[in-house]
């Protein structure tokens, strides 16, 4: 076998499953081995930050490596903003960066770089094969030092002809590192301090966020009257109800100094003493108080984790207070105009249960993380490195990893820029990914930290370095173009109708368990819709088993529920090729149907009959007769985009 092929049999035997791609010239050799091992999915994505920024992404929510496949060092720079986001969230990931055949190098060639250089500056773990012979072992040492624990960024440059070349040498599996073990005087130090009737704080971070460590940490809190505190940007947060709440430190220097204020001891536990991420002129740089107690309890290389056991052992701490607890929030609201802390409440009353939120909102969000406390179940990712233009990709990963969970990204529309191709991957695979933009049309953080720095003399040109309009950005003719059903909202009202018309509430784990019930049961397509709405179809208004009548919102509910259902059934179709026991072209025609008649305006009555009479020529009569203007669309689409735009991937 060639090189590459015997590379990708090693991280296969490893545990590799998901390639993102940007390859050029120098990788060839390394897609087509792709192709040979069906257990990879590969995954394109159009630029180098979608690639890494999705690979960190699927790290968070798998805790596994993906394999990144990038072009030379232009291709390894252009990741470079979101491998620094995953090394600060200490993510495991593998760049595979192609580099000119060894002979070739001398040449000079146009896209010859430093790029060994520049590997070194973005990863933990770097290699560079000279030979053939040497690649498959690469290959397996750049896995065990991905995942050395908690995670790194390990890359392994591929000359092409180390590549191309054949080779009989194939590696196995070597073992990472387990996570450092407490020290025991630590350990007693910070029992000694939480303990010691002053007002303590325990700070947690990396990897123990999770509901198992907050619910440890909640107990040591509840027994020695601590506080819990976390991070500004988180890795991976478990959150909603029933989960114990760790108050994140504010971003702005002054407020984290103002949330710290009294604290006289810090247990900090997977995370460092805080510091300001700006220098400002007359404020500190290190946040916490003077004076205050500091124990590096675990740093990020240990079991934080058990050190938790070990205090709630030392301290026989086993409930967790009332008051660690999300309290209820206010109910959202259902009519006016919309800022952004209506955005919040209401995806706090809608978000679904096992959601992922990848939050990239900047400062139109700040509503919406405190507003999501009580919601039900969920997990938060951050922006973890402060480069933007990590939320979009981020999600595409986490989708991908959580095939069976919906994906939520809150992005503010300058980041959102950096990285809008990710919004064609989501839609390429078919990803249950729902992005909200906030549509502020200006990088709104720098006019904060401008008065904040105090460089107050600026005029109408150093103001126009912030502002995104002129033109403004068409947020919805930009998704549509990339293959996203999208929306624009004022309102509140606009708002709900746009979360429900892409299905926030999407449970694919609750649609396939009812598709595969049918399908047991030997259903067809039309008993599978009957089943899936709770109705019998008939020429009546549906009734249920108890001969009782739906009410008028019967037929929209149902209809938009199935309309859901039949926009994804490619991805059932691929995944789970045995249950859909109807003829794909009848729910091809269907659901061509349903985008027609929406499309076009057409009248309830319509769908209704469609669904009635489920047969692929109805279903073009109905098609045929619902084209009364595509101009209404048209004209829709060139109104102002609004404040918030809904991209559906």
């Amino acid at each position: 076998m060639n090189a590459a092929d015997a590379l990708l049999k090693t991280l296969v035997k490893n545990g590799l499953e998901v390639v993102f791609a940007n390859p050029g010239t120098s990788e060839m050799h390394l897609v087509a081995a792709v192709d040979h091992y069906p257990e990879i999915r590969p995954v394109l994505g159009l630029f180098e930050g979608v690639v890494t920024g999705a690979a960190d992404g699927y790290a968070r929510m798998s805790g596994k490596a993906a394999a990144n496949l990038l072009h030379l060092g232009p291709g390894l720079g252009n990741g470079f903003a979101n491998i620094h986001n995953a090394k600060k969230a200490r993510s495991p990931m593998i760049n595979i960066v192609g580099d000119h055949a060894t002979y070739h190098l001398k040449y000079d060639a146009p896209l010859t770089s430093d790029l060994d250089g520049l590997a070194k500056s973005s990863s933990d773990w770097v290699e560079r094969v000279n030979s053939p012979d040497e690649l498959s072992a690469g290959g397996a040492r750049a896995w065990q030092a991905a995942h050395n624990y908690p995670g790194k960024i390990a890359t392994l440059i591929v000359p092409a002809d180390c590549a191309w070349s054949e080779t009989n040498k194939e590696s196995g599996i070597l073992k990472s590192n387990e996570p450092k073990k407490i020290d025991e005087e630590v350990l007693k130090e910070a029992h000694r301090v939480l303990t010691s009737k002053s007002n303590s704080l325990i700070f947690l971070g990396g990897d123990f966020l999770d509901e198992e460590s907050l619910s440890l940490a909640a107990r040591i809190a509840s027994k020695t009257g601590a506080r819990l505190g976390t991070e500004t940007f988180r890795k991976r947060q478990r959150r909603g109800q029933g989960v114990p709440v760790a108050e994140p430190l504010p971003y702005f220097a002054e407020q984290a100094e103002e949330f710290l204020k009294g604290i006289e001891n810090i247990v900090f536990i997977g995370s460092k003493p805080p510091v300001s991420f700006f220098a400002y002129p007359g404020r500190r740089s290190f946040l916490s108080p003077e004076n205050s107690k500091l124990v590096q309890l675990a740093t990020f290389e240990q079991d934080g984790k058990k050190a938790l056991e070990e205090l709630c052992g030392m301290l026989g701490a086993t409930d967790i207070e009332e008051e660690f607890f999300p309290k209820n929030l206010p109910s959202a609201p259902l009519s006016g105009e919309l800022d952004p802390s209506h955005v919040g409440s209401i995806i706090g009353e809608l978000l679904p249960e096992e959601a992922i939120v990848s939050d990239e909102a900047a400062t139109s969000g700040f509503a919406v993380y405190p507003n999501t406390w009580n919601s039900k179940p969920h997990d938060w990712l951050s922006l973890t490195g402060g480069s933007i233009g990590q939320g979009l990709p981020l999600a595409t990963g986490a989708a991908i990893a959580c095939p069976d969970r919906p994906v939520i990204c809150l992005h503010g529309d300058g980041g959102a820029m950096y990285t809008i191709q990710s919004i064609w991957t989501q839609a390429r695979e078919n990803l249950n990914v729902t992005n909200i933009i906030f549509s502020n049309r200006a990088y709104a953080i720098l006019k904060i930290e401008l008065e904040r720095v105090g460089a107050l003399q600026t005029g109408d040109r150093a103001q126009s370095l912030f502002s995104l309009e002129n033109p403004s950005i068409d947020w919805v003719s930009l998704g549509k173009s990339l293959g996203a059903d999208s929306y624009t909202a004022l309102t509140i009202e606009e708002f709900r109708k746009a979360l429900d018309q892409v299905r926030i509430l999407l449970n694919l784990a609750e649609i396939r368990e009812i598709i595969t019930e049918a399908a047991q049961a030997k259903q067809s397509f039309p008993d599978v819709f009957r089943q899936f709405t709770g109705s019998e179809a008939s020429d009546n208004e549906p009734s249920n088993e108890n001969g009782q009548e739906y009410n008028k919102n019967w037929y929209s509910t149902s209809i938009r529920r199935l309309a859901s259902l039949l926009k994804r059934f490619d991805e059932f179709t691929r995944r789970y090729p045995q249950i859909l026991t109807s003829p794909p072209d009848l729910l091809v025609g269907i659901d061509q149907t349903l985008r027609q008649a929406r499309e076009t305006g057409a009248e309830l009555q319509q769908y209704e009959n469609c669904f009635k009479q489920p047969d692929q020529e109805y279903c073009a009569q109905i098609a045929a007769t619902a084209v009364e203007s595509e101009d209404r669309d048209r004209d829709r689409d060139r109104d102002d985009p609004g404040d918030f735009d809904y991209l559906r991937g």
